[in-house]
């Protein structure tokens, strides 16, 4: 047998807040890389409008919520997802070391 490939990659929870989330919003649309235009309706919606949505259980569609993951760093997301206590709970990945 011969391994061609091998690749780490690592699994985090992580809470993301109605605050961080809105900050990360609010300047997507001015993002050169967000060609997918997400969160353009938050350029036209006041903080509150935010929360209302981020607080719902389908308030954030799976292009948000893979934006705001981006944005924080991480590859991509295994589950995007619920509200729970005011914060959005997911489930995102990083690859790691890699051999050749």
């Amino acid at each position: 047998m011969t391994i061609t490939k091998a690749e780490v990659k690592t699994i985090y929870n992580i809470e993301i807040t109605k605050t961080e989330a809105y900050e990360i919003a609010i300047k997507a649309d001015t993002d050169r890389r967000n060609y997918l235009e997400t969160f353009k309706w938050v350029t036209d919606a006041t903080a509150e409008e935010f929360g209302k949505k981020f607080d719902t259980f389908n308030g954030l569609t799976a292009s948000e919520t893979s934006y705001l993951a981006e944005k924080l760093g991480f590859d991509g997301v295994v589950n995007h997802g619920f509200p729970k206590d005011g914060v959005w709970q997911m489930s995102v990945y990083r690859y790691g070391d890699r051999m050749n």
